[in-house]
């Protein structure tokens, strides 16, 4: 990420790109800036009092910021940014090290370097928490709800193939979950499939919903595909999967990729490694 400190007289804000539009012009709007993140420049003098430090994170984000010139702005810059992230881990990875190996002389250019590194087909993927109830046996053998465990992935992942044979036996019409997908024509445009599936990671498993993409969301697209997947869990297909009855030696249980907590989160591939990392900053849902 490469970080944008921006100083409007005696007030700052820190902008980590990169950022939804929506939070990079709360976040100017708070220290007084209403012209728009595309109208201040990365680096020279801006109109009135507005001062832009950039700092990266890693060796090629110092390299990009090195060879911004005065008609680069931070709004340029952060869809730069974006259009570099959504790049799959590998792709993104191959770019960056030849920004490394070959260097580049300024913004434009490193975007050719991103252009030649975009698949023909983007697979992405987004990850939640799974919920899970168990309700367990009485001592005649039957199924007595009253003795029920609420539990997590850490526990549903030793039955992960259960649990995905009984998804694939739910949802099992042959329609892509595409087809429901209803909002803005950018996502819409964009989107060719959405596969609902499990993974694990540390002993936890968690739900993952597997995405084709003809190129890359927009933040804006992705804040808004994000906000459905949530609502396919809490009351699309997650509700009606997590309806179904899974038999184990323990009993019956119910896995539900949605829960009410303030914990609940729908996260891209980088975020989610920045959870299971520890490094939770740059958020999800």
């Amino acid at each position: 990420m490469i970080n944008a400190l921006i100083k409007n007289g005696d007030r700052s804000t820190i902008i980590s790109m990169p950022a939804g539009r929506r939070e990079m012009a709360e976040k100017l709007y708070h220290i007084g800036i209403n012209i728009p993140a595309e109208k201040i420049l990365c680096v020279g003098l801006n109109d009135l009092s507005i001062k832009v430090e950039l700092t990266g994170d890693t060796e090629m984000e110092t390299k990009l910021i090195a060879v911004l010139t005065e008609w680069d702005t931070v709004g340029g810059l952060n869809g730069v940014l974006s259009r570099f992230y959504a790049l799959p881990m590998q792709n993104r990875q191959e770019c960056e090290a030849e920004v490394l190996a070959e260097g580049v002389a300024n913004l434009s250019r490193f975007c050719e370097c991103l252009s030649k590194h975009l698949p023909s087909e983007i697979e992405v993927k987004y990850y939640c928490p799974l919920k899970v109830m168990l309700y367990e046996r009485n001592e005649y053998g039957d199924i007595d709800e009253s003795l029920y465990s609420e539990l997590d992935g850490s526990f549903a992942d030793s039955y992960k193939e259960e649990i995905r044979d009984r998804l694939h036996q739910y949802n099992n019409d042959g329609i892509d979950m595409a087809e429901y997908f209803s909002g803005s024509n950018g996502v819409t445009g964009k989107l060719k499939s959405a596969e609902w599936d499990f993974e694990s990671h540390g002993g936890t498993l968690y739900g993952c919903i597997k995405v084709k993409l003809t190129a890359p969301f927009t933040p804006e697209e992705e804040d808004e595909f994000k906000e459905w997947i949530s609502g396919q869990n809490s009351d699309g297909l997650g509700e009606g999967f997590e309806q179904q009855e899974i038999d184990i030696a323990d009993g019956e249980m119910y896995v539900s990729y949605w829960h009410s907590g303030n914990d609940y989160y729908i996260d891209n591939e980088t975020e989610f490694v920045h959870r299971l990392s520890g490094d939770i900053g740059m958020g999800g849902m």
